[in-house]
């Protein structure tokens, strides 16, 4: 039976398939495989973090304009929309960022973020005020855009509170993995 080698190196699923003995971390593919593991399960938490703190931003873009409409001032809206400036330039600025978001998990992170933080907030949002139109009273630009702002909240904690039950999940199903095979 032939060793097959890459690059003059036998590479560690190679070697486990050969000689299972020198599976020393108990990984079905060695310990390289541990470190991929691992790198992944910090870019998902990475992904997870930038998605929360993107919808953070929005959301605080959102409600500096029900703040506008309610004081009568521009100044609120201009300060949140200088300071997601600011983070979005130093994001694109800085090149380790800047290739971290181009990685498909936090793409799909984000993806996730907008349809709990615009999609169904903005569904939910005209039911409702059709409803609250039809029942109670007219509503205004400023109650219209306040009751977006509450439910846009509802939505953006409903995604963070399933990425922490998800994280939390893959914690205990690695761990247990691990104490069944160690």
């Amino acid at each position: 039976m032939a060793i097959e080698k890459l690059n003059g190196v036998m590479t560690p699923r190679r070697q486990l398939a050969y000689y299972p003995i020198l599976d020393v971390h108990r990984h079905p593919y060695g310990p390289a495989a541990s470190r991929v593991n691992a790198e992944m399960l910090q870019i998902r938490n990475k992904a997870d973090l930038i998605a929360m703190l993107e919808g953070l931003m929005w959301l605080a873009i959102s409600w500096s304009i029900s703040v506008t409409l309610w004081q009568g001032t521009i100044k609120p809206t201009l300060l949140a929309l200088s300071l997601a400036g600011t983070l979005i330039i130093v994001s694109w600025g800085h090149r380790p960022m800047r290739l971290a978001l181009r990685r498909y998990r936090i793409r799909r992170r984000r993806t996730e973020m907008w349809m709990h933080l615009a999609a169904l907030p903005i569904l939910l949002s005209l039911f409702l005020a059709v409803i609250i139109e039809g029942i109670l009273s007219p509503l205004g630009g400023q109650g219209k855009m306040l009751l977006f702002n509450i439910v846009a909240t509802a939505g953006w904690l409903v995604f963070v509170i399933t990425l922490l039950l998800k994280n939390v999940t893959s914690r205990v199903v690695g761990s247990r993995k691990q104490r069944s095979s160690g």
